[in-house]
This record gives structure tokens, sequence and C-alpha cells, in this order.
């Protein structure tokens, strides 16, 4: 046993009876280190990641390893989930050092954390020429014995590079507020430009991006979606038509209960890397949704309505809680409850006809398409729905085999961030799909993360689990993403609980992540007034008055980084710098303050011009410019279901809900309420439209305004 069997996190836990002598992040292991004179290994993962397991059952459960690294080292395991502020200072070194990245992260490190050498996985016997992880250790030692001065000269200067590197890169500063005059043209511009940056990396054959592994990067995939809705250019649509279905079609998503794995090692969507991420799901939800408003198809809807039932059925706690990931392991193998022999399924689907059905509509081969079993998937392109009666029962029969056998383990830790992601989905999907028990799903898991991850003195905290709170503090990213829930529970419901909330968590950002940026004329930084304003962090006035604002992912409460690490890209993930301006652009179409607005151009436009280079890195931002630039405004005086109906049937990117009486506390959209007089105004292009008193009208000035079909 070692101190992690006092951690919290599921990951850390499953390390608590390695021989090595692990540490969690802290104070402790370090002012071990230097005492002892010894360098630090930090090794980075998380539980359902299968390259963690191969290592930690290679290496760290193997007592030969775990007592060399006892005696030259002090090793410290951290969770990548519950650290991602970490994860990213540590992975931006490991890309550094050796041009790409990935879990485990395996670094050493002087006593005080600035880094030397890192890599992902070693193995721990001879692989063609690649070093085993007893050889790394071996070497790592000799040299921080004897050349203790060169790798502090390579700790100095990565250290130096890491401080560039995960800050925002040279931005556009001073941007001109009158670029955002002119707005339906200036943006069918930018859109028209984006277009063609992204068709560069469309793989048109199979879907999705490049070749392979294939991962579904669901923020792309809704750019795609909006860029077509923006310039109409049909070949963005037949694109993300031809992604959606491979994707379901393939092995990418589990045709026996819904949801998504995280990624396909090949090009065809076949192979999934069998874990499935709690992350993962609401931007594909999303995806579904918005396809399904544009095409009409229900198979789609059907996708949407099986992975929800997955993570209530799978995913999900007794207090509306969900958890955080499923693992790619079972039985001690990849994947191993979610594949069968030809033969395993005859035995299962033992009549005739049921077993035919299953080999032509999962294309079943006696040598499988995995290590000589089956990945259920349908031929190329062909979607899982609408299913025959016999596939439907053959789908029962296998489900119960599957269930059977040994099961992945559940990583039962509750995320902030990715529970307020899921909260915003199924909000829109309760709304899109007409479904009320959604809605009241979202908002008890809402009401349970507004409730539950304060502690005493007030701060948010990263995750919990069975109700203890983590060490860690929640992220900028957290509370993006919590923000942005309470506005849209506020869109459905009208409630101004949820409205009040979000203002509320909007000031503890301010107060807490925002960092006002001063620059002289060569853009240099000046360190003595970004202090003095730091300083008065807390006024928003400093913040209004600053050329620009940065956004920190770490609280400035969090302690002992070498680096702070800022949050300006979108992965498959979005940024917290899109996420905040996005939810600031929102509250100030609800509540009309102007400061609301000034700080969300401050946060997103300066990134503009990189955004129109790099969109499929910038995915999320460029959706909080677009909303910036011209946001879709219904203001609501009255409604009706009819209202609701004409809403729910068409994709309006940048379409917002706005309540003239702002303090209610009535349900709204959604509920099964009987017909009212119908009174909508719709506000886009710096222009509000009379108000609108019939479905028909309304209908027509939709078609109009937003230039999409309407069904």
């Amino acid at each position: 046993m070692n101190s992690l069997t006092n951690a919290l996190s599921p990951y850390l836990k499953a390390h608590s009876s390695n021989p090595v002598n692990w540490y969690e992040y802290g104070n402790e292991p370090f002012e071990l280190a230097k005492r002892l004179d010894l360098p630090v290994f930090i090794s980075i993962g998380y539980l359902s990641c299968h390259w963690c397991h191969v290592m930690a059952h290679e290496s760290f459960e193997d007592q030969k390893t775990a007592d060399y690294l006892n005696e030259h080292f002090v090793s410290i395991k951290i969770d990548r989930e519950e650290r991602p502020d970490l994860d990213s200072i540590y992975m931006e070194a490991t890309i550094e050092l050796t041009g790409s990245g990935g879990w485990p992260m395996t670094v050493f490190c002087f006593a005080d954390g600035r880094p030397f050498f890192a890599g992902t996985y070693f193995p721990n016997k001879k692989i063609g020429s690649q070093v085993t992880f007893m050889e790394l250790l071996t070497n790592i030692t000799k040299f921080f014995n004897e050349e203790r001065n060169k790798l502090s000269d390579i700790a100095y200067a990565l250290t130096q590079n890491l401080t560039t590197k995960i800050n925002p890169p040279n931005k556009m500063l001073n941007f001109d507020l009158s670029k955002l005059i002119n707005l339906e043209n200036s943006e069918k511009k930018a859109y028209l430009e984006i277009s063609e940056q992204i068709k560069s990396s469309f793989d048109v054959t199979f879907g999705g991006f490049h070749k392979s592994p294939k991962f579904p990067n669901p923020l792309s995939l809704e750019l795609v979606l909006r860029t077509y809705i923006k310039t109409g250019d049909q070949e963005l649509k037949t694109f993300i038509i031809t992604t959606l279905n491979a994707m379901a079609s393939g092995g990418l998503y589990d045709h026996l209960l819904g949801g998504f794995s995280r990624y396909c090692v090949d090009r065809t969507w076949t192979v999934p890397h069998f874990e499935k991420m709690l992350y993962d799901q609401p931007g594909l939800i999303k995806n579904y949704l918005h396809a399904y408003q544009l095409t009409k198809n229900d198979a789609y809807r059907q996708i949407v309505k099986n992975t929800i039932s997955w993570i209530f059925e799978y995913m999900s706690g007794n207090s509306s809680e969900v958890y955080s990931a499923i693992d790619a392991d079972s039985n001690k193998k990849e994947g191993d409850s979610m594949i069968f022999s030809y033969r395993e399924i005859q035995e299962i689907l033992s009549e005739k006809e049921l077993f035919e059905s299953a080999v032509s509509w999962w294309e079943l081969t006696e040598a499988g398409n995995f290590e000589g079993k089956n990945i259920l998937r349908r031929p190329f392109g062909k979607l899982p729905f609408p299913e025959p009666d016999a596939i439907t029962r053959a789908k029962h029969l296998l489900l119960k085999r599957r269930l059977e056998k040994p099961q992945p383990e559940v990583d039962k830790k509750v995320v902030l961030e990715w529970n307020a992601m899921f909260v915003t989905s199924l909000l829109e999907a309760g709304f899109i799909l007409d479904e009320d028990s959604y809605r009241s799903k979202a908002l008890s898991n809402l009401d349970f993360l507004l409730e539950n991850f304060k502690d005493e003195s007030g701060h948010y905290r990263r995750a919990l689990i069975d109700g203890q709170l983590f060490k860690a503090l929640a992220t900028a990213t957290d509370l993006g993403w919590l923000t942005e829930a309470c506005i849209k529970a506020y869109e459905y419901t009208g409630n101004s609980k949820y409205l009040n909330k979000s203002c509320e968590i909007t000031d503890y950002i301010i107060n807490y992540f925002m960092d006002p940026s001063d620059y002289k004329k060569d853009n240099a930084r000046t360190n003595d007034t970004v202090d003095k304003i730091v300083e008065d962090s807390g006024k928003l006035q400093s913040l209004l008055d600053a050329d620009i604002v940065e956004i920190r992912q770490a609280n400035r409460l969090q302690t002992g980084l070498i680096a702070t690490p800022y949050s300006y890209y979108d992965s498959v993930i979005p940024s917290a710098t899109s996420v905040i301006a996005l939810a600031l652009i929102k509250l100030n179409c609800i509540t009309e303050d102007e400061n609301y607005k000034h700080l969300a151009i401050k946060i997103a436009m300066p990134y503009y011009n990189l955004g129109l280079k790099y969109p499929l890195a910038f995915s999320h931002l460029i959706s909080a410019i677009s909303f910036i630039q011209n946001p879709f405004e219904a203001r609501l005086a009255t409604y009706s279901r009819s209202l609701a109906n004409v809403f729910r049937d068409v994709y309006i990117p940048n379409l917002i809900f706005v309540y003239k009486d702002k303090n209610s506390s009535s349900l709204s959209l959604g509920l099964n309420e009987p017909d009212r007089e119908l009174s909508v105004e719709i506000c886009t292009n710096n222009i509000c439209h009379s108000p609108v008193q019939g479905v028909e009208d309304l209908k027509q000035l939709l078609l109009k305004l937003a230039k999409i079909e309407i069904s």
C-alpha cells in the first residue's frame, strides 16, 4: 500500500496497491525529493485509458521496477481528469521534447517541478529499438547524478518555452469594433473563408477529418453545420451527412446500448478504442440533434435517444449526477465484453432467422473484424435505424449475453464541467425532441451541481465522488460550462433562479480567472501593470479598461504550478475562452447589460484572425464570435406549444430565447401547456422586427431571416 489509499480519484486508488511508493501531487513529494536530492517521476493518466493499464501491469505492479523507482525517485501519480491544469502543462512539455503526446504520460522533473525529460508509454520488455522503462530509469539516474548541469539547462529552456507556449499566441490587439458593423456581409465573408480552410481536412470518402485514427470531433462537426447554414455550400452538407452516417454505422457507435467510444483506430470507423467518455457525448448529441432538425432523418433522433438512455441507465448516480467514463478494458482485455465470435453469436441466436438477419445486418464473419471476433457494425454508411423486428430481438439476446460477461469498470468520479456540458445538451434534446422527461432530469442534474460543488469557503471544486469533494479547485472551463448550463435552463424554463445563478457564477469567474493584459506599443507585456491590476482582481472596470482579457485555466488560488496555463484553443472540449465569451454575450442579450458584451469582445475578438486561419482549432470560439456579431434573439412576451413547435423544427445557430419578464419563476418552453396567444419579437442583424402574432407568420419570418428551409 502507498499514500494513494486516501485518494478520492478512482484512477489514483487503482494504483494504491502498487509496490511503487506513489504520492499525490502536492508539496510533500517535492519537499521529500529536495531533502533526499532525488529526481521526481510524474506519471499522468486516467482510469479508462487502455495503455495506462498496460504500463501499470507491466511496470508499476512489477516489484523489481518498483524497488528501483522507490530507491532512485520520488514518484507522483496524477489523474489528468482531476487536474487538467497540470496535465496541460506537462503535456506541452512532452510535445516540446518528443513532438507528440498522449497517455500514459511519463515525465521526469527536478524537485521544483521543472521537467527535463518526458515521453508516453514505455514497455517493460525490449520491442525492437524502443527503450524499455527500466533502461529509461537507469539512464535518467545516471544523467541526474553525472550530468545534472546539462539537465538543468534543458529544464530552464523548457520551462521558458512552456511559459510562452501555454500563454495565448501573438494576438490581434486593439480590435477595431467598427468591424462589427455591417454584420451580415462581414459574417458571410468570414464563413466563406472558413469553408475553404476546413475542406482541406475532410476525408470525403469515409467522413471525418484526416485519415486515421478517427476522432469524432463534435466541435468541428458543429462548425461544418454552422458554416453550411451560413454559406449554403452543399459540399459541406454532404460531408456532414457522410460523417454522421459513417460514425453511427461503424464501431464508434455502440449498437446494443447506444453512446459513442472515444475514437476509432482505423479510417473506416470500424475498430473503436473501447473506452466511452462522458465528455464526448454532449457534443455528439448536439450534432445528431441539429442534423435531425436539418434533414428530418428519424435515425438521428433515435441515436440521440439511445445515447441519452445509455447515460441514464449505466452512467448516472442516485442524485442525477453523471459519471466520468467507462473503461476500455474488461476481463483484462481491450473491449472484451463488447465483441463476439461468430460461433458465439450462432449459439446466442439459435433461431435461424435471427442469426441470418444478424449476419446480414452487421456483416458478421467467421474471421471477424477485430482479433478474430466481431465488433458490431453496419455496412459502411448504413444507419442502424429503423431496425427490423428480427434485429430488435437479436439485439436483446446479444445484450443479455454481453451483460453476463465481466463488465468494464465505471469511473464514478463526477466532473463539474462534463456534467454541465451534458445538462446543456439534455435541455436542448428535451426541447427539440419534445421530451419533458429530459428537461426534468437536466434540471435535477443542474440543481445537484449548484448545490454540491461549492466548498465551505465558497469556492467551486472540480469533482466529487460519493458526496466527497476533491481537493482540486474548479477550472475556468468547469465554471464556464456551469454558467452556460444555467443560461440554457433559463432559456427553456424562464425561471429567474437560473439567470441569477449564471450572473453569480460569472462574477466568480471574473474574480478568479480573468487576467487583464496591458501591452506596450511593441506588444511586450508590462508585468508591473499586470500585477497591479491582478491584485485588484474582482473589479470589472479593470477588465473593461484592459486591451485584452485572458482566461487562465487554473483558479488564482491553485498553487504549485510551474507556469500559468491559459485556455484559448478548442479541442474535444471547448476552451474556457470560447465558453466564457459565449456565456457573456448571451447574458448581454438577456440582461441588456453592455458590460457583458464589451467583456466578451475583449476575451474573444483578439483571436478572430487566428480563428479564420485555423478554424478547426477554434471551432467553438468561432461560434462565440459569430454570436457576438449577430445573435438571433427570440423575445417572448407570452408562449405556447405552437411557438415551441416552430422553433424546434429548425436549426438556427445563434438562437437565444429572451423573456421580457426577467423575474418570472414560471416554467415555459416545452411543457404540455395549452396554446395561448402567440407573441414573439425577432431581433437579428441589428434590427428588431414587429412582434409576430401567428404561427404561419412566424414561420415565414424565420424563413426570411434565417435563410433556411423549414420542413
